[in-house]
């Protein structure tokens, strides 16, 4: 496994020889339709530029949620930046389901809407909002959150390789009362990658997840929970209090001793888990 930081690296090298190459690209900034999906990308991003390399981004993420994704479920991407996952993840729910995408800085989600509305065939299925997810509601709203991965940038986080962008018009929200600003009577499917902030946002959902107990993918990241002044600990614990056990993307059991999972990811990197409840 590899760590972000070497991941980063390679794609910053890779963009370079893309960018060289005329017949390749028309430049840094593009409009594509990859995998059948439209996208306005800036190539100097990482989400970005995997999307247009590769044809989506975290492609084994993908394979393991349109094995769980079926039409008319109702889903929620929390964390969805510039909708890498959202609009594959409308197209599986398909124009009976609804997917309610939250991205807390004003950057990404002026990148997510405008790729939603590239796509009018899933646009219908999407609602996004600019929250940023908490475990109470008399939790704050941090000033700015990390929600660009540059690929040529020396002032980035040293870990997450990441730059943190505005949260300028956003609101904090627990899971459990966007459910019910939304009017959703059930969730079937959750993606989450909030870089730290997973305990948070699943405390402040469990009234949802011990109601629904749908599935969800999120990172693994020991050194982002901690800089949060989580322990990855908390994160298994609170799985475990809404009846949750953790599977790899391939649905095969982690260790449930946190050391012993703890060890399989890299120690500046992360590793996406499938979080299930019991039967």
């Amino acid at each position: 496994m590899l760590s972000t930081r070497v991941k980063t690296a390679i794609a910053a090298v890779l963009q370079r020889i893309v960018l060289t190459i005329p017949a390749l690209t028309e430049g840094e900034r593009v409009n594509v339709k990859r995998s059948g999906i439209n996208w306005a990308l800036d190539l100097n991003e990482g989400f970005d530029f995997a999307i247009w390399l590769l044809g989506a981004f975290e492609r084994s993420t993908m394979a393991a949620y349109t094995r769980l994704v079926r039409p008319g479920m109702i889903v929620l991407d929390i964390g969805a930046n510039i909708g890498a996952h959202t609009l594959p993840l409308a197209r599986l729910v398909g124009p009976g389901g609804r997917v309610i995408a939250v991205e807390p800085t004003a950057w990404a989600l002026e990148k997510l809407r405008a790729n939603v509305a590239l796509n009018p065939s899933l646009s219908p299925m999407v609602t996004t909002r600019q929250a940023m997810m908490v475990a109470s509601p008399q939790d704050r709203l941090e000033d700015a959150i990390y929600a660009s991965w540059p690929l040529h940038d020396a002032t980035v986080h040293p870990k997450l390789r990441a730059k943190p962008k505005s949260t300028a018009g956003a609101v904090t929200l627990t899971m459990d009362d966007l459910v019910r600003h939304e009017g959703l009577s059930r969730v079937d499917f959750i993606k989450l990658d909030v870089d730290g902030y997973e305990v948070s946002v699943l405390r402040g959902g469990m009234e949802t997840l011990k109601r629904d107990r749908p599935a969800i993918i999120l990172e693994l990241s020991p050194y982002q929970l901690a800089e949060k002044g989580a322990r990855f600990e908390d994160l298994l614990t609170v799985l475990r209090d809404c009846g949750y056990h953790l599977h790899d993307l391939k649905l095969r059991p982690f260790p449930s001793d946190p050391e012993a999972l703890a060890a399989k990811i890299p120690r500046f990197g992360s590793i996406n888990g499938i979080a299930m409840a019991q039967p």
